[in-house]
């Protein structure tokens, strides 16, 4: 039961950094590449794969439509999977044990955060050049 409960918190740890992440990524401008080759921005895949496939103006549309439903998707997806594993963690976790796990997941979303923004902050496009 201990093992169960072990697994759904990290789960619902993974989940809460994938959301953080995703919602960071919509609340701010998507950040510069952060390895050579590695592109994070929407945007700039829409346009590499549109020259390297040589899309017509309607093409990159209904694929730019695609992505952004996919994003949204991911977020309701993680979001579920979150609300879902809070409502089985509290009714395993004792109160206490439950608002220490919200603390914990808290200050983990924090350092996320905060890993996430200084990673980009020193990544320029000179620093990221193929």
């Amino acid at each position: 039961m201990k093992l169960q409960g072990v697994t759904i918190g990290l789960m619902s740890l993974a989940a809460a950094g994938a959301f953080t992440f995703i919602q960071a990524q919509e609340e701010a401008p998507p950040p510069p590449m952060r390895h050579p080759g590695h592109e994070w921005s929407t945007q700039h895949r829409l346009d590499r794969l549109s020259q390297e496939l040589n899309l017509t103006p309607n093409q990159k549309s209904q694929v730019q439509t695609v992505f952004e439903q996919m994003r949204t998707n991911i977020m309701t997806a993680v979001e579920q999977a979150r609300t879902n594993a809070n409502t089985q963690l509290q009714q395993i976790l004792t109160p206490e044990q439950y608002q220490q796990f919200q603390e914990i997941r808290q200050r983990h979303e924090q350092r996320w955060h905060h890993h996430m923004t200084n990673e980009t902050d020193n990544a320029t496009p000179e620093n990221n050049t193929p």
